[in-house]
């Protein structure tokens, strides 16, 4: 029987190999310097275009208040662009400035880069055992992630 690596060493372990592979500017690029929230808030700007603030909350899986927070410091650096909505003045919608798409575009270049390089690397096989395995990391944290309380809907009022 082969023993348990400790998990604790290997993350040591590979966060140096990792440290010495990305300079602080390309780490910063890649991440954007972002929090968590503002990351995910690029993202889904970037896959889906102008939402509603309510949008950007339940992808956030937060309260509206802490999502309006999030936009805020996002428009502050010029990342974003907020604005009332034409057919109803009391909804807010948020859209990913000029700015804002050249950094994500900036960014995803070189994630594809770097995940590129690693791809072309190995056999299909190789491909096809890293990419279960990470569905398989992933079921395990899924798998411990707290189940989310549900939420209601936002109510909807129509207006005449």
């Amino acid at each position: 029987m082969v023993a348990q690596p400790d998990p604790q060493h290997l993350l040591f372990d590979y966060a140096e190999r990792f440290r010495t592979l990305l300079t602080a500017d390309a780490w910063t690029r890649l991440m954007m310097d972002l929090s968590r929230n503002d990351f995910l808030t690029l993202l889904l700007l970037h896959r889906r275009g102008e939402v509603r603030m309510s949008d950007v909350a339940e992808y956030l899986d937060a309260p509206l208040n802490t999502a309006t927070g999030v936009v805020a410091r996002l428009q502050r650096r010029g990342l974003v662009d907020r604005h009332h909505s034409p057919d109803d003045k009391r909804v807010v919608v948020v859209a990913l400035s000029t700015d804002g798409a050249d950094l994500v575009r900036r960014s995803l270049l070189d994630w594809t880069h770097f995940a590129g390089r690693v791809l072309s690397s190995l056999t299909a096989e190789q491909v096809d055992a890293v990419l279960t395995v990470l569905d398989r990391v992933l079921g395990v944290l899924a798998e411990d992630a707290a189940p989310a309380a549900p939420r209601t809907a936002p109510r909807r009022i129509p207006i005449d």
